[in-house]
């Protein structure tokens, strides 16, 4: 078989965030207590949503990749998802991989992101979660506070 990787990039540019990423390791900003996805999902999740709508989509199912690095040239030209978007103080963004997404949902993120001041705790509650939860791929996390 032939091995693949995604990649998710976070630059920071005087008052804004620049933002590109390809696959499904997602990229989150966390702000006002909310927590929105702020990459795009490259996956075959998309045209299962166009076929069978939204509310029908599996909670726990896992998606094919769309997109990844090391696909062959020939299968498909390599199309990152790239956005730009104003920071403001207080935006914590949070890069991970799906070993902590598949582990733990979104309000226990939503909890433990805004019950520590400290990015370091913070990234540190996230992996124990995710540990705690059946750890069963390998976790990668990233956490950034805007001062």
């Amino acid at each position: 078989g032939r091995m693949g990787t995604t990649a998710s990039m976070l630059c920071f540019f005087e008052e804004h965030y620049h933002l590109c990423n390809i696959g499904d390791s997602p990229i989150f900003l966390f702000r006002d207590n909310k927590l929105s996805e702020i990459s795009y999902e490259h996956t075959e999740k998309e045209n299962y949503i166009l076929i069978y709508g939204e509310e029908n989509v599996p909670k726990d199912k896992k998606f094919r990749l769309t997109q990844h690095i090391g696909i062959f040239p020939e299968e498909l030209q390599i199309e990152p998802y790239l956005s730009c978007d104003e920071i403001k103080k207080g935006d914590r963004f949070v890069i991970c991989s799906d070993g902590l997404t598949d582990m733990v949902k979104e309000p226990q993120l939503v909890k433990i992101l805004s019950a520590y001041h400290s990015p370091v705790k913070a990234l540190k509650k996230l992996l124990n979660a995710a540990l705690d939860n059946g750890g069963r791929d390998n976790i990668t996390i990233i956490v950034i506070d805007v001062c």
